[in-house]
């Protein structure tokens, strides 16, 4: 049980005792055979004694439902936050997951593109990459795979633009 029902309960507890003490008081009172007006004297003064403790435990106890509300909520907000944390989780790790497949895919293409050897003519050293001879005609460089028909492995680009 949460203490702080506990403490709920303890007060509401509380808050009956007056009433049992004024009942205790009064039978007391009439055990000891205690004059009428000497009694009402007393519980005019024990009475609103009473009553305001009454008053204070009624307030304690609406203050104890708020700070239970308040604790719920954060409850709540604390369990929220920790789903997120979770979603964020997830999105790291399959973030990491596809840069390391990205990473895996880029070294199989640079090997599988070291075997090729390109050729260097004259041709292709004073073409400059960054700006392409202009050309009455658009179309596009192309680079063509020249296989030597008796060796597989030797194999030459050559920049046909």
């Amino acid at each position: 049980m949460p203490l702080f029902w506990k403490c709920e309960t303890v007060m509401k507890r509380c808050v009956k005792r007056p009433a049992k003490l004024l009942q205790a008081i009064k039978i007391y009172l009439n055990a000891q055979k205690i004059k009428r007006p000497h009694l009402r004297k007393h519980l005019k003064v024990i009475v609103p004694s009473i009553n305001n403790v009454t008053e204070i435990m009624s307030d304690i106890t609406a203050i104890s439902r708020q700070q239970c509300l308040g604790i719920k909520l954060i409850n709540q907000a604390v369990t929220q936050m920790d789903g997120e944390l979770q979603r964020n989780v997830t999105v790291v790790e399959k973030t990491v997951a596809s840069a390391k497949f990205v990473e895996d895919q880029a070294h199989e293409v640079t090997s599988a593109i070291s075997i090729f050897k390109v050729e260097k003519t004259a041709h292709n050293l004073n073409t400059a990459i960054a700006q392409p001879a202009p050309s009455k005609k658009k179309n596009s460089a192309s680079i063509f795979v020249i296989l030597d028909q008796q060796n597989w492995e030797d194999k030459k680009i050559v920049n046909s633009g």
